[in-house]
């Protein structure tokens, strides 16, 4: 993830990019973005397994 966000930041300095508040805040949503779909992985891996463990018991 902060790879991602490390490389979009090193192009921003290179470019000397104007706006700059506004390329930070969609920076940091991005990064929020990057989190979330991080954290749903997660949660969807937690509920397999717990569905698995579940069909498990029943055999």
């Amino acid at each position: 993830m902060s790879k991602k966000i490390n490389w979009v930041s090193e192009i921003l300095e290179k470019h000397n990019v104007e706006n700059e508040p506004l390329l930070e805040e969609q920076l940091e949503l991005f990064e929020k973005d990057i989190r979330a779909d991080e954290h749903r992985k997660t949660l969807l891996q937690k509920q397999s397994a717990l569905e698995i463990s579940k069909t498990l018991e029943k055999l």
